[in-house]
């Protein structure tokens, strides 16, 4: 299965009677058009030991009845993704006619009495549960005798809707932690897992030493099927059989993540031998080449960090001026405003360069919030409910961090020179309030952000997986600066120029923090139901 030379990080692989468990085994696929080739893969998966498939809504009745000969079950789903209350609700005629054909072709197929209501709903609220109930009021009476009804929920630990429905499967794919998700399902009724699996990154370095690497996949699946086949689970499945081949398959995961067992040209994983001998033997170890070194992208991160703290010392070793007033902005702040004022400050380069300075600490920092967040379901929410194109945006930075870091960087450097141009407008009056001044009263306030930088590099040093909690304190602590900043500029710049205390107010109004968090008040505002959605998420 894989080369000699590589080395091996378990034990040989070893063959064991399969334990008696009452989990059946599933895999979430998307059913090729090719009618052979759909029956194809339905073979070769009931081979492998899986018993159930999730999929969409199928519309060829020769295709359950293929999956009726090999005793397959087909778990269906509608069509409504990530939805609030209010959208569930909304949805619900749509729902019915989209049910009642999926009925009707079902009709007489006994692989076919599982059906999805609804992908991710906020079923935290009573009133999305009244809109699932209406679904199955509407279906049961209409449905053959067996037919049962599931919904996939994201919020284990606040699911409300559990006793519309005859089974609940958590959705684990974004954090590779299905044991403990089944372990906050505090509820009594039936659970299962929708979405058990690992993502890859193509790029990665082969061996079980790089995280996302194909056999770091099938070491994930090694460790936890063993574990789920003794869980309480009803119904695991893993997630995929097959990468998605175009956007319209089901359920593509967001940010171009893969995760099948197979590629999109068929080529098997390693994952997928692991699979099919844990399902069908029972075997718990196997034998997975290790790798020749760590694929560490992140030392990229820390490079540019370094790069930060470099020009810094470089600047203060070439411009004494500059070297004397740093003690004097902390020891002599009234002195270190003075010398801006008289024009005394450092040479007019030292602000440009510092202002770049900064907006590569910004761009750095919203890197790694946007690398810790990849993988969280606030963002895999917002992609499922943006647009084609905006979804192609978040893919394209999520393929590339640094070009992310570099529009990050380069819109807050761009907000901040529009505030300070607002700032020159009020000045002009009054004094002679020069760009480098300006700039240099505008970013020495942001020192706090050096501190959030060094942390941001040893935690990227270290790993993001796990640093949630490291991560929201960052976040706060950004937050904080940039408002402490903006208000330390404020009055610095207020003297300097001159201006009275009403437009200095005003002023700091325009100020780009102050600007954002406004930003953020009016989508409460506005749609107050989808913003407590993203809180809820962000929660998990």
């Amino acid at each position: 299965m894989y080369p000699k030379a590589l080395l091996p990080v378990l034990l040989a692989a070893m063959t064991v009677a399969p334990a008696a468990s009452q989990v059946r085994f599933g895999v979430v696929w998307n059913p090729p058009a090719d009618r052979l080739e759909a029956e194809a893969d339905l073979t070769a998966m009931r081979a492998m030991g899986f018993s159930a498939v999730r999929t969409g809504i199928v519309e060829d009745g020769s295709l359950l009845s293929i999956a009726d000969s090999l005793g397959i079950s087909v778990y269906q789903e509608l069509s409504l993704d990530v939805a609030t209350a209010s959208e569930v609700s909304a949805a619900v005629p749509r729902l019915r006619e989209e049910l009642s054909r999926a009925l009707a072709t079902s009709d007489g197929h006994p692989s076919a009495t599982w059906f999805g209501l609804a992908y991710a709903p906020a079923t935290y609220r009573e009133d999305a549960c009244r809109a699932l109930r209406q679904l199955v009021d509407y279906a049961r009476p209409r449905a053959a005798p067996g037919t049962r009804f599931y919904y996939v929920s994201w919020f284990p630990g606040r699911d409300r809707c559990s006793d519309v429905v005859d089974l609940v499967l958590l959705d684990d794919a974004a954090h590779d932690r299905p044991t403990a998700l089944l372990a906050a399902w505090r509820d009594s009724g039936p659970v299962g897992l929708a979405a058990v699996g690992r993502w890859i990154d193509p790029g990665a370095s082969p061996g079980v030493r790089n995280l996302h690497s194909e056999e770091r996949q099938a070491l994930f699946l090694a460790d936890v099927l063993p574990q789920l086949r003794a869980s309480r689970a009803e119904v695991v499945f893993l997630y995929r059989w097959q990468d998605p081949v175009d956007e319209g398959a089901f359920h593509p995961a967001p940010l171009r993540r893969v995760h099948g067992l197979h590629d999109e040209t068929g080529r098997a994983r390693p994952a997928r031998d692991v699979a099919a001998r844990a399902l069908t033997v029972g075997q718990t170890a196997f034998a997975l080449s290790e790798g020749q070194g760590a694929d560490d992208r992140n030392s990229v991160f820390v490079l540019f960090g370094l790069l930060v703290f470099l020009g810094i010392a470089v600047m203060l070793g070439v411009s004494p001026r500059f070297r004397a007033m740093a003690p004097r902005y902390f020891v002599a702040h009234g002195f270190y405003r003075s010398a801006v004022q008289d024009g005394r400050e450092a040479p007019g380069y030292v602000a440009s360069v510092l202002a770049v300075l900064l907006g590569v600490v910004i761009g750095l920092l919203s890197w790694m919030v946007f690398l810790s967040a990849m993988d969280g379901l606030a963002v895999h929410g917002l992609w499922y409910r943006s647009g084609p194109g905006a979804r192609g945006a978040m893919d394209a930075l999520a393929a590339n961090p640094v070009l992310f870091a570099v529009l990050a960087g380069s819109v807050g450097l761009f907000a901040l020179v529009f505030w300070l141009s607002a700032w020159s407008f009020a000045a002009s009056r009054r004094s002679k309030l020069r760009a480098p001044q300006a700039l240099l009263l505008a970013t020495w306030p942001r020192w706090p952000m050096l501190i959030l930088l060094l942390a941001a590099m040893l935690i990227v040093a270290a790993g993001l997986g796990g640093r949630t909690r490291e991560i929201e304190w960052i976040v706060m602590a950004w937050y904080g600066s940039a408002a402490w900043g903006t208000v330390r500029g404020s009055l610095d710049l207020a003297r300097v120029s001159r201006v009275n205390a009403l437009v200095m107010v005003l002023y700091w109004l325009l100020s780009p923090v102050v600007l954002l968090t406004v930003l953020a008040l009016a989508v409460q505002a506005l749609d107050p139901e989808a913003a407590g959605l993203y809180r809820e998420l962000l929660g998990r």
